[in-house]
């Protein structure tokens, strides 16, 4: 099933590169409405079996807040990096809509919650207002420690999204 979407996924790409420009078109290539009959079955298998777990695990910065993000393809962990306030909030909005969904459990809306302190107590600017961009893992309990304090339209919609 994962080869078939994968191939989908390709197709699709390719289709888009020669030029489809309708959905149609795109269908075409793909099967019925773009989307493989068990569509749904694969994407939710590939989230309860793989996505959800992983990130349950590994997820979680227990020594800095917030999400540690910074893995190998194979999922080892490649130490501290820096915090960007965009995958933070996309991370809470995650475990925050995961945990109310019917796959989540209180741990996963405590991870959720643990993302909301870190955008609040550290990226969040106490003079000016808005979001920091990035931190050092290292000096992320210090707001005047930001890597990055230039306020990214796109990054405050990403945190008022995850709030």
């Amino acid at each position: 099933h994962y080869l078939q979407a994968a191939v989908r996924v390709f197709r699709l790409r390719r289709a888009l590169r020669r030029g489809a420009q309708t959905l149609s078109s795109v269908g075409d290539l793909l099967g019925r409405n773009g989307m493989a009959p068990n569509a749904e079955q694969v994407l939710t298998r590939l989230l309860v079996d793989n996505i959800v777990p992983f990130w349950t695990a590994k997820g979680l910065d227990r020594r800095f807040g917030g999400f540690h993000l910074n893995h190998s393809i194979t999922g080892e962990d490649r130490g501290p990096c820096r915090k960007y306030v965009i995958s933070q909030a996309r991370m809470t909005w995650f475990f925050a809509s995961l945990g109310r969904s019917r796959y989540g459990t209180d741990q996963h809306l405590d991870r959720a919650r643990s993302g909301y302190d870190l955008l609040i107590n550290q990226f969040l600017d106490p003079e000016f207002g808005g979001y920091f961009y990035s931190f050092n893992t290292e000096t992320v309990s210090d707001p005047s420690e930001a890597l990055w304090t230039m306020k990214d339209l796109c990054a405050q919609a990403y945190v008022l999204y995850a709030l």
